[in-house]
Parts: C-alpha cells; structure tokens; sequence
C-alpha cells in the first residue's frame, strides 16, 4: 500500500526506512488499513463469508501487514505476504499500531478473532500462525506457490513491479482454479500526482534509469489498455477493469502537445483517448488451465 514517491531522488526503499509512530500516523495508518481491508471483502461474492477457510495472498503489503491481519481476524485459513522489499518489524510503530486495529477490528467486526493482532503485538514482530512473510518479487513468486492461492489482493502495487508480463503470468500461476483476484492499480506518475503522465514524455533509455533509481517507486508506466491486455494473455478470461480516476482536463490539455511532441517516447502517438484514466480496479477470475 504505497502512498507516493518521497522524495523525488530517494535511494533506499520507503519500506526500509525508519517510520514515524506519532498518533497521527498510527491513526492515519490504522484506518487506511481497515479501509483496504474492507474494500478488499465488499469485493468478494459472499463478503467476509468468502474468506473463511480461504488461502489468501496480499502482494505488496508496504509499511505494515496490517491489511492483511484484518482479514486473518476475519476467517482466512492462511495468509501470505510478499514484497520485493518486505517491511521488517519495527517495535515503536507496528505494536503501537497493531493494538489500534485490535481495537478496530473488535468494534468493526464483532464476531472476528483478534488473535492474529495479539500475537504479533505479544511477539513483537510479524509472527502469527496464519501469516507467513516472503520477501520476494511478484515476478518469482510463483516458483514456490503455484497453484497455492483462491484469493490474491494488491492495493497500488502492479504499477510498481518491473516487468508487468512477468508479475501477472505469476500472478496467474499461483492461483487455483476458481481463484478470485482484487488488484487496485495506480497509472500516475508517482513523482507528482499532480502530474499524472509526465514520465510518458521521456524515452525508454531514461525511462529505465529513472525506474531503476527510484526501486520502480516512480511507477512503470505501464497503461490500463496494456495491462488489461497483460492479463488476458496470461489466462485470465474477460478481465473486469472498473476506472476510478481521470486526469484533469485542464492537465491532458498542457500535457498532449508536449508528448506529441516528445518523438523518441514509445507513448508519443498514443491515442488521447487512452490517456485519461489514471486508476482502476481489476476483478480477475482464473477459470480454467492455461
């Protein structure tokens, strides 16, 4: 769950760094985490009912597991997390915040279990029998969980893999058949939001060093029409793409001479129309052998 590129030339992952653990970052944190947690379950046919019993990954956790131990509280049979770079546990905030949710959740879903929060609370660190931890890239991931997964989730994380062909045939391998995925997907320009699209402007050589500057935090560019096109040819039939944000008009305006104008950019020709959209949802069922 990532919140944006800080600063422009940060040499170490964000998920590597020191956090703050003051009450306004724990409670920013903390509701973010349950608001995730819950639009990950409104997603589900069944609700909270679809994750009982269930094999869950999230991919891309980010500063803290906290996502992923409210859905633990709500039923899931085992949960794994995986990140390329994988938060260690820092006693000062993840504590602090865990019993935030431990409240939360208790008042949010009556009827979970707070087990998994108070274990990791107890054990000061990501430790909890439903929860296994693994560092690695989405790209490898499925040369250990294969076919392993009936639900996988990821919030504003596709957009940071380096190679999206090689993340979501992954992605697609480790799912069971039947398996449902939720992959909410941010298309801007990291550096700026404000500024949705300006990486378009540059040529792949640049594109590249930038990219490998910022860990792929910048974002890799790649646009809704492509990864839609990604996931169906990597098995998954009819993917469902539900747009939740557009560029400002008054920006596409400024932007589009600038990038027809920018010859060496492989978007310099892109249909304007294409260009618009800047996030959506993916609801992606894996329904047969591929």
């Amino acid at each position: 769950m990532r919140r944006g590129l800080q600063p422009a030339q940060q040499r170490i992952p964000t998920n590597y760094a020191a956090l703050e653990a003051d009450d306004a970052r724990i409670n920013a944190d903390a509701q973010y985490a349950m608001r995730i947690a819950k639009a990950y379950i409104r997603a589900l046919p069944g609700g909270v009912a679809a994750l009982r019993g269930k094999s869950a990954v999230e991919i891309g956790p980010g500063i803290n597991f906290g996502t992923p131990l409210v859905l633990a509280c709500n039923g899931v049979g085992r949960i794994v997390v995986t990140d390329r770079f994988l938060v260690r546990f820092q006693k000062a905030y993840h504590t602090r915040l865990y019993r935030a949710l431990h409240d939360a959740v208790r008042q949010e879903f009556p009827h979970a279990t707070l087990r998994p929060l108070e274990q990791c609370i107890v054990a000061e660190s990501h430790s909890c029998d439903l929860m296994q931890c693994v560092e690695a890239p989405l790209e490898q991931f499925a040369e250990r969980f294969a076919g392993q997964f009936d639900l996988a989730f990821s919030n504003a994380v596709l957009e940071h893999v380096y190679d999206p062909i090689e993340a979501v045939g992954s992605l697609y391998r480790i799912m069971r058949f039947g398996g449902i995925a939720y992959h909410q997907v941010d298309f801007r320009d990291h550096r700026d939001f404000t500024r949705p699209l300006e990486y378009l402007l540059l040529d792949e050589p640049a594109f590249r060093a930038l990219l490998e500057e910022c860990h792929c935090e910048c974002g890799n560019r790649i646009r809704p029409h492509e990864l839609h096109d990604v996931f169906r040819r990597a098995g998954f039939t009819d993917p469902n793409f539900q747009p939740n944000m557009w560029a400002e008009e008054s920006y596409l305006k400024d932007f589009i001479p600038r990038l027809h104008a920018a010859k060496n950019s492989p978007y310099h020709n892109i249909d304007e129309s294409l260009l618009r959209v800047v996030s959506g949802l993916y609801l992606l069922t894996r329904t047969a052998a591929h």
